[in-house]
């Protein structure tokens, strides 16, 4: 799974800049789904004119993070499993074949890369859940890094920036079970060349997670469970 944009680089342009901190805040849940957005609230928040914000708007609306409508303005797109089913439909088509193309194409900077992002995914084992999930993001989009394909690597990142939203549902459990034998293992078929392997081990860890989220969708907030 990659990381969501982040607002770490220095944006292009004041819309840019506007862009990246709505867009982490609708998939860090800090505007919830559902939620009215309110433009001149958001001027003063980020201290900008009418214009960026307005502009931020419609680029999330392409986005699909936001719904916009004549008579209510732009609102954080809500839950939807039907939705969800069709996102993770096509992660778990193309994400393993991208891992596994990417593993034929091995060499030792892939290797090291691969390493290093499972290092410090192990090093956040105790850390937050959005620290964790930020290294888990990373492993992933490293093991796929080297696929020959940049067509699927750019579906498959639009996929994961949106699932990232509903995987928030796993950052609100008390405490996630964090799969590091599955981890574990991707690495080792990774660094081994095992290329069928990596696709499998992929396909059965975003079918966990998919698991889990179903489950929180259904039983709603507040409900225990275990994070695949």
């Amino acid at each position: 799974m990659t990381e969501a944009p982040g607002i770490d680089a220095i944006p292009t342009s004041r819309t840019a800049w506007v862009t990246d901190q709505i867009r982490e805040a609708i998939l860090s849940g800090e505007i919830p789904p559902g939620a009215q957005i309110r433009p001149r609230e958001l001027e003063e928040r980020y201290g900008v004119s009418a214009t960026p914000v307005r502009e931020a708007i419609q680029r999330l609306a392409a986005e699909r993070l936001l719904v916009t409508t004549p008579q209510r303005g732009a609102q954080v797109a809500p839950y939807d499993p039907v939705e969800l089913e069709h996102i993770y439909e096509l992660r778990l088509l193309l994400e393993p074949i991208a891992t596994s193309r990417s593993v034929a194409r091995a060499d030792d900077e892939w290797r090291a890369a691969v390493e290093s992002a499972f290092q410090a995914m192990e090093a956040a084992d105790h850390a937050s859940p959005a620290v964790w999930f930020r290294q888990h993001n990373r492993f992933h989009r490293a093991m796929r890094s080297r696929c020959d394909s940049p067509w699927m690597l750019r579906i498959v990142d639009d996929l994961i920036l949106h699932t990232e939203r509903y995987r928030r549902l796993l950052r609100e459990l008390p405490a996630p079970a964090r799969p590091r034998a599955e981890h574990i293992e991707l690495r080792r078929a990774c660094l081994a060349g095992d290329g069928g392997q990596a696709a499998e081990l992929t396909r059965q860890h975003i079918q966990g997670t998919l698991d889990v989220i179903r489950r929180r969708l259904a039983a709603g907030p507040g409900t225990e469970d275990q994070a695949g």
